[in-house]
Formats: structure tokens, C-alpha cells, sequence
């Protein structure tokens, strides 16, 4: 049986001759029989065909059949990896002319075409081999099959067509342990210096994916993120220092990450990602990571990137929990509205700023969404396509979710609705509410002193209460104002704070909306009272 490296030997065109499968990979298959088995000798043209077959512009069907024929051990290779060595993660469809098939469970199955002159496979042999594994699919080996699909352990390259530039001496022995991988080596490397890397934020989750992507030796980074360094960001954003706390962010990533490797081209988006911006800062790189902290953003890196057809790699933290996952719907996987089609509703899901989060938990996402954005850009291992992973840091458990293009998606299904970018935060229900009578802090602070009636309302959360709360407040959580309404008196003034703003403008809307028609929203929240009025009161 071939071994684990025997990949290595193959002819290199033929890595050229596959990509993931489209989600409908029968009709897939089913088009792509009907229109080239019955002319072995065909070639095709690959300018107009490459999105439905998946094929690169160089390959023809003659090239795939005599790669495979001619390889001696390709056939005991994938049977015997059936058999039992998953490491080489080898599953197999078979599939007949009307588009019956059979297979192993696998969502984003790399494709490889086998067809023999006369249109069958020897089924009695495949029989043979593959019934323990396929007892309950046997019914599909009856009949021939017009071809096989063999899934082999070989990964695609985002960068096909990427020119690879040389390493200099410095950076060989820079990268000397990368290339000591045989599955990795100078090709590899090459890589990654020839890759651009577009980062959304440069906080909790961008700061270990940068890092890591500088470290690997990734040529150039961009990165998006338009704050300042806090105090409260030391606690888990590594790429800054207290000598930082004050600068701009992306100012004080940049001598972080070129101290990191000088070799390294970084590219700085001070501003917020935006409708009216987003397709213009991706489109130059290769790979985009999802390092944002909320939904109208990560809607719009999701659709910017399916648009681009750049793969996405999304992370997502909470707490104690995380998420990674790689979205990519011109490689066959679903995009990030196939699993979200609609965003919660505001308030539901807490940030980091207002739920919390584990120092460690972003640094081990991150490094985790880097090494699925150097799996992508290298062509070794099998990325996150099509798969989510989630991790409990209590339990230190990991759990592996499969994921499925989702054929009615707005985005990414047979039928977009969606083409350019939207008023994303009105999607998720962002929007500030109209007409909601606001007072800054100096003037609540007069309003108080004055001994004026009124309710002070707090909607944050209870953790975020135990942290710090402006004397004489009442606390009901916005998601519970509608539900408690009847503990807020309608003969008062009730005055409505959050931490920053955003959710006690929400809570106003809909109090008029139960027919309170004396209630203020705080502009800048506690954070605000904090910072002009109390500095007592700790800011978080």
C-alpha cells in the first residue's frame, strides 16, 4: 500500500485538476458526464467551464485520466485508505449517469475523475472492497456506474495562479524549521511570501492572527481596525504593551508585527470596514479572516468575500467558547449566511465588551484561524471548509459541526438576492432608533443635583451591573424591558442608561412604543459618566 507521502510522487499536473465540489455535486457530476465522458479525448474550454468543473485552465480530461492510469498504486492507495487509515482521509462517490450515488458522509469532497474507455468501473472488485464500509448503500453497486470519483488526500491552492517569489538567504534561515517539513519545504514557504492576508480588526482575535501569519512569513498583511489601545485590552490583545494604552491601534501593530519579521509588507486601514469601503480594501488580497466583535461586520466581510470569491475565515468568541470555521462557496463550501441566514436580535447575544471574555480563549481562535488561512494559502492538510469546530475552554472539549451550502442563500445560493452591499446595521436591527430624546451625563448629573424626580433605568446586563452602576439605578436588562414593563412607573421621568448608549436608545424606542412619553436616553452611557462625571465609578 502506498504510504502517507506517496502523494509527493505524483505527477505535479495533477494538483492542478481539482478543487472542492460544488454542495449539488450530483448535478455537478451528473453535467460534467452527460457533457465529457462520451468524448474521452476531449479538452475543454476551461475560460468558460472553470466555475462548473472546477478544473485549472491548463488541464483537460486526458490529463486527469493519464495521471491517474498511470500511477501503479492509486487504486490500492484509495481502497486501502478506506480500509482503514484515515489519516489519509480518503472517501469515494459513485455515481451513475442519471445521478444515483453512493458515499461516504463528506461535505466538501475534492474531486478527482476516473472514467475508463468503455464509461464503467469494474463494480464487482469495488464490491468487494468496499461493502463492509458501505453495507447499507449496497443497492448502488448493482448497476455499472458510469464513473468514479475517487476523493483523494490532496488539497487544493487558493493561489493557483500565484507567481511565488524567491527567499532570500536571510529569510531561509528565518524559516529553516518550515522548510525542514517535507510536506511544507521551500515550495510551501514560497507561499506564503507570495500571499496577502486581509485582517478585520486588529483586537482579541486579530492580534494572534497576525502575529502567527507575520511569524509564518506571510508577505503581506492588511489589517482594518479603526481604535485605540485601552487598558481593558491588555488582558488579552498581545500585539500591545502599557506603553501602547492611547495610540492607535493599527500604529502600535504595525512596530509590533515588523518587529515580529521586518520582511513583512503591512497595509493600514484606519477606518471602520463599511458597505461604502469593503469591496475595495479586500479585493487586493487572497485570504480575508474574520477578527470582528459584531454582526453588521461580520455579515459584511461574509458577502464581500463570496462576492470576491475570497475564502473567509471566521472566528468567534464568547466567555469561555469559541468558533472557527472557513466559508467559501466558490470552493464548495457554504458562506456564513447558510448558518446564520438572519442575525440575533440586538441585545440577545452580548459582546465581548458586555458578556466577557477568557484572556486565553482569542489567542487560542486566532492562532487557530491563521493556521487555516496558511492551510489555505499552502495547499497542505484539509482546511475548515464546510466545518465548524466549537471549543469549550472549561471542558476542553472540542465538537466538529458539518455545515451546508444552503441553496435559497441571499447571498451564495442558485438565486442571489443579494449583490452589492446593504444598510447592514439596519439588517441586524442596529439602526439608532428615530426620535429618541436623549441628555448627555452633564445634564443628568444637574438633573440629580437639582433633586428633580425621575427613574434611572439600567439595561445593561447583571455582570456588567456587579462591575459598576451609577447610585440609585434600577437594573432590567434589555431584553427584559417589555416583559417587566409594569416595574417602571409611568408617571415619572425615566431617564435610561447602558454602558455606551446603543441599547438604552433601544430600550427608549420601545417603552414609546408601550406608551411612555417621558423617557431620555443617556448619550455615552456609564462609560461617559465615568469619564466626565464619576471617576469613581470604574470604567470597563
Amino acid at each position: 500500500m502506498a504510504g502517507a507521502d506517496s502523494r509527493q510522487t505524483m505527477p505535479g499536473p495533477l494538483y492542478d485538476c481539482y478543487v472542492p465540489a460544488p454542495a449539488r455535486s450530483v448535478d455537478w457530476a451528473s453535467r460534467f458526464l452527460d457533457q465529457f465522458l462520451p468524448e474521452r479525448e476531449a479538452s475543454f474550454d476551461l475560460e468558460d467551464q472553470a466555475e462548473v468543473l472546477g478544473l485549472s485552465r491548463h488541464a483537460t480530461l486526458v490529463d486527469v485520466l493519464a495521471h491517474l492510469e498511470n500511477h501503479p498504486d492509486l487504486e490500492c492507495h484509495c481502497i486501502g485508505a478506506m480500509s482503514g487509515q484515515k489519516r489519509l482521509g480518503t472517501h469515494i462517490f459513485i455515481l451513475d449517469r442519471m445521478g444515483g450515488w453512493c458515499s461516504a458522509s463528506h461535505p466538501r469532497p475534492r474531486m478527482i475523475l476516473r472514467a475508463r474507455k468503455d464509461g464503467c468501473v469494474r463494480s464487482r472488485i469495488l464490491r468487494e472492497r468496499l461493502d463492509p464500509l458501505h453495507s447499507k448503500n449496497r443497492r448502488l453497486f448493482k448497476a455499472p456506474c458510469a464513473a468514479l470519483i475517487w476523493l483523494l488526500p490532496l488539497t487544493f491552492h487558493v493561489l493557483s495562479s500565484q507567481v511565488m517569489p524567491d527567499l532570500a538567504p536571510a529569510e531561509t534561515r528565518r524559516y529553516a524549521r518550515h522548510l525542514a517539513i517535507p510536506e511544507f519545504g521551500i515550495e510551501g514557504q514560497r507561499k506564503l511570501k507570495g500571499a496577502r492576508v486581509l485582517c478585520i480588526g486588529a483586537g482579541g482575535l486579530g492580534s494572534p492572527v497576525t502575529m502567527y501569519l507575520a511569524a509564518a512569513g506571510v508577505g503581506g498583511l492588511g489589517l482594518v481596525d479603526p481604535d485605540v489601545v485601552e487598558v481593558s485590552n491588555l488582558q488579552r490583545q498581545l500585539l500591545f504593551g502599557e506603553k501602547d494604552i492611547g495610540r492607535k491601534k493599527l500604529e502600535a501593530a504595525r512596530e509590533r508585527l515588523l518587529d515580529i519579521n521586518p520582511h513583512l509588507h503591512i497595509c493600514l486601514y484606519a477606518e471602520m470596514f463599511t458597505a461604502a469601503n469593503a469591496i475595495n480594501i479586500a479585493a487586493d488580497y487572497d485570504v480575508i479572516i474574520d477578527g470582528t466583535d459584531n454582526f453588521p461586520t461580520r455579515y459584511l466581510s461574509n458577502d464581500v468575500a463570496v462576492w470576491l470569491k475570497k475564502p473567509n475565515v471566521y472566528g468567534s468568541i464568547l466567555r469561555f467558547e469559541g468558533q472557527v470555521g472557513v466559508f467559501a462557496p466558490h470552493l464548495g463550501a457554504p458562506c456564513y449566511r447558510c448558518m446564520a441566514p438572519q442575525p440575533p436580535k440586538p441585545g440577545l447575544v452580548p459582546s465581548c465588551a458586555e458578556g466577557g471574555v477568557l484572556g486565553v480563549l482569542p489567542g487560542l481562535i486566532g492562532t487557530m484561524q491563521a493556521l487555516e488561512a496558511i492551510k489555505l494559502i499552502t495547499g497542505i492538510g484539509q482546511p475548515l471548509l464546510g466545518k465548524l469546530l466549537h471549543v469549550d475552554t472549561l471542558s476542553l472539549r472540542f465538537r466538529t459541526f458539518t455545515l451546508r451550502r444552503d441553496p435559497e442563500c441571499p447571498v451564495c445560493g442558485e438565486n442571489p438576492t443579494i449583490t452589492e452591499p446593504i444598510d447592514y446595521q439596519g439588517f441586524c436591527g442596529m439602526t439608532p432608533p428615530p426620535n429618541v430624546p436623549t441628555i448627555t451625563v452633564h445634564e443628568l448629573q444637574q438633573l440629580r443635583e437639582r433633586g428633580e424626580d425621575h427613574f434611572l433605568l439600567d439595561v445593561r446586563e447583571p455582570d456588567e451591573f456587579e462591575k459598576a452602576r451609577i447610585s440609585g439605578s434600577t437594573l432590567i436588562p434589555l431584553g427584559s424591558v417589555s416583559e417587566r414593563a409594569a416595574e417602571i412607573p409611568r408617571d415619572r421621568k425615566i431617564v435610561v442608561h447602558c454602558k455606551s448608549g446603543g441599547r438604552s436608545a433601544r430600550a427608549v424606542a420601545a417603552l414609546q412604543d408601550l406608551g411612555y412619553d417621558n423617557v431620555w436616553n443617556v448619550a455615552g452611557g456609564i462609560s461617559a459618566w465615568s469619564e466626565k462625571i464619576d471617576p469613581t465609578v470604574p470604567a470597563y
